[in-house]
């Protein structure tokens, strides 16, 4: 998340408006925003209904506790609901950086990062 955070402005460049997704319930997500200084929204899915309906529900997949989480992603959605670009990692610590996402989302965008 924090990385990108230090890419915003990149993205909003091309007319990305970055956001985050959580399972956490909303006071939870409230800390984090605020212990990582994100500016961009962090909004809140305790019920995991986005991440059913985007087929990102992990069942069981919380090690801590056995129960359900988010599979992480990245996902590009333009204004009339359309998913354009995706990346999807069985693993948390696997994810993008920033620079990769721009390179991949730029064309998509049709403007140059």
């Amino acid at each position: 998340m924090v990385q990108l955070q230090t890419a915003q402005n990149d993205f909003e460049e091309l007319g990305i408006s970055p956001a985050a997704i959580s399972v956490d319930d909303p006071t939870q997500s409230q800390k984090t925003q605020r212990r990582l200084n994100l500016t961009y929204p962090l909004l809140t899915d305790p019920g995991a209904t986005m991440a059913t309906a985007l087929g990102l529900r992990h069942e069981g997949g919380n090690p801590m506790d056995g129960s359900d989480i988010a599979r992480p992603a990245r996902i590009l959605i333009d204004r009339t609901g359309r998913i354009l670009w995706s990346d999807i990692s069985e693993n948390y610590r696997v994810r993008p950086l920033p620079e990769q996402i721009l390179k991949e989302v730029a064309p998509l965008v049709n403007r140059t990062p």
